[in-house]
């Protein structure tokens, strides 16, 4: 049997694995039968739902963050 789907990108997953994609993400990950796929999964912000239903459908994550996820944002004062 020929694998043919060799990577598999979810771009804006955090929307992608909302409930109302859910059934649909979750048939076409099932299909991709390659035990050799690759798996990206990219958003801006991933909720912790999210995020742990991604790692769910991955092999050995890793999770790359750019910036900082929480930020306490203070308010600005102006020294004279």
């Amino acid at each position: 049997m020929q694998f043919s789907v060799q990577h598999l990108i979810l771009d804006e997953a955090d929307r992608m694995l909302d409930t109302e994609f859910m059934s649909q993400i979750q048939e076409i990950v099932n299909s991709c039968t390659n035990p050799n796929i690759q798996k990206g999964f990219f958003s801006a912000t991933l909720p912790a739902g999210a995020e742990k239903i991604a790692m769910e459908m991955l092999h050995n994550p890793i999770r790359v963050v750019v910036g900082l996820k929480f930020v306490l944002l203070l308010p600005l004062f102006r020294l004279h």
